[in-house]
């Protein structure tokens, strides 16, 4: 399990607590390599707003998280990427679903200064 990253995402997840987001009990843990989504699948319901939070322990990645509908349409949301003591290695995306149903997440690995395969963590909170 890649605990650095994790707790990254952790403590990321973490600041939406002070907005009332709850952190799912679920993690979700990969290796990412450069220009290769990684899908997952999950179910959001109508009415509820989400962060996901995708952490990397490297501080030269640079990722991104996007939310699709179960036909493969993206999603509108929120953009966050961390430019402060992490730079780059932390990203979110803010989703509020207008329908309840199963969505898609891709988190995809856009630049670092290597060719190795990236572990990311990511976790996600409700409210």
């Amino acid at each position: 399990m890649p605990t650095e990253s994790r707790r990254l995402a952790l403590e990321t997840a973490g600041a939406f607590e002070n907005e009332g987001f709850r952190i799912r009990d679920g993690e979700w843990h990969n290796s990412l390599s450069k220009g290769k989504e990684v899908f997952l699948q999950v179910n959001l319901f109508a009415g509820n707003q989400y962060w996901f939070v995708a952490a990397s322990a490297d501080n030269s990645q640079k990722m991104r998280i996007v939310a699709f509908d179960a036909s493969g349409k993206p999603i509108q949301g929120e953009s966050w990427q961390d430019g402060g003591a992490h730079p780059r290695s932390r990203t979110a995306l803010g989703v509020a679903p207008a329908v309840s149903g199963v969505y898609f997440l891709a988190v995809e690995l856009l630049d670092t200064p290597g060719t190795s395969p990236v572990d990311v963590s990511l976790v996600y909170a409700y409210k």
